[in-house]
């Protein structure tokens, strides 16, 4: 075989692997959000809970950590933040390897318009019209 057209094939099947990859991390990282988000909605109903600091059992990790209520929250809402980045970086990552790939194909063209970016809220924000 061609040593170019090995190397190309070797190039695309990594990004490729690499894009598995990665949405493999972020279903994963979906599911402990996921997980994070139902510990929060039972916490937050349990009002008593809130009210009177009491200490509940948390799980870190692999073990289990006696914490204050209201701590707990804060540390399920930190988590929930990191997950949501670390998703926000894998989606922009795979965007990237998957525009490289279509490049690599000749196929450039074809994700010209998948490039864009939600405008932001900030900007917006002027934008409307009070009533």
């Amino acid at each position: 075989m061609d040593p170019k057209v090995k190397n190309y094939l070797c190039n695309i099947e990594q990004l490729a692997e690499e894009v598995l990859t990665e949405k493999q991390q972020i279903i994963d990282f979906d599911k402990k959000r996921q997980s994070n988000h139902e510990s929060l909605a039972k916490l937050t109903k349990k009002k008593q809970l809130l009210e009177n600091n009491r200490k509940i059992w948390l799980c870190l990790g692999d073990f289990f950590m006696k914490v204050e209520s209201k701590k707990a929250v804060e540390l399920i809402k930190t988590d929930q933040k990191q997950f949501n980045s670390e998703i926000k970086n894998l989606n922009t990552s795979i965007k990237k390897k998957s525009q490289e790939i279509f490049k690599l194909q000749g196929k450039a063209n074809l994700v010209a318009g998948f490039n864009l970016k939600p405008i932001d809220q900030n900007i917006t924000r002027p934008l409307k019209l009070d009533k």
